[in-house]
């Protein structure tokens, strides 16, 4: 998704979208086409000084309709079954692929004789500030960078953290939180293997958002906003 007045020259601002294979658009009979990718933010003030553009998830179409999308907006080609999600968007679930999309994507704009090619902001929320950290962390004409609900720490961190929360709270017993731990890091054991990933391919994006990112966050040189929210 882009900016479609092409008239005036304006830096890009590229938002990397959070996980799962939720199509740009929606298609709903009572509603029409709706764009969703930024539907949290003012895009028509951010239209005012950037070109602001969105890459679709990989092998996932571009407009969806209600009949194809389950009930997280996710695509999905049986819809008898909520999690049927496309083997071929399995397959190309993992950060280095969003990165280098994206990269191809910059280098064809900054070509373009609309683009302002002396600023570029990358933003990503969730699983896609991950991706955005990779991207400014690749490409050394990203001139800002902004995080939202961002990780820096991984998908497998980020669950033993709440199982050590829930415990802290009282939710579950500490005894409880031990076990679901260990089945953790056995999980993880398990996503390092190229024969558990051929068997099930949903296990390539755990094991590629896992990775931490911290460490390519804390080398950047540029302006990074970070931002949580409830």
């Amino acid at each position: 998704m882009a900016e479609t007045d092409l008239t005036v020259k304006k830096p890009i601002l590229l938002f990397c979208q959070g996980s799962q294979p939720v199509p740009l658009f929606f298609d709903f009979p009572e509603q029409g086409i709706i764009p969703v990718a930024l539907n949290i933010f003012d895009v028509n003030e951010m239209k005012m000084h950037y070109l602001v553009v969105v890459i679709s998830m990989p092998k996932t179409p571009l407009i969806v309709g209600k009949e194809h999308l389950n009930s997280q907006y996710n695509y999905i080609t049986d819809t008898s079954n909520q999690y049927s999600y496309s083997l071929e968007y399995l397959k190309a679930d993992y950060s280095e692929n969003y990165v280098n999309r994206a990269n191809t994507v910059i280098k064809f704009l900054s070509k373009q004789k609309w683009v302002n090619s002396d600023k570029l902001v990358v933003a990503g929320h969730s699983q896609g500030a991950r991706v955005a950290v990779g991207i400014a962390s690749s490409n050394k004409n990203v001139t800002q960078l902004g995080l939202f609900g961002y990780n820096p720490n991984g998908r497998i961190d980020q669950s033993i953290r709440q199982i050590r929360k829930n415990a802290e709270l009282g939710k579950i017993t500490w005894e409880k939180a031990d076990s679901l731990q260990q089945e953790q890091y056995e999980f993880y054991k398990m996503i390092q293997t190229k024969d558990s990933a051929d068997a099930h391919p949903s296990l390539i994006s755990w094991k590629s958002f896992s990775k931490p990112t911290f460490n390519d966050l804390v080398k950047l040189k540029i302006p990074v906003y970070i931002a949580y929210g409830s």
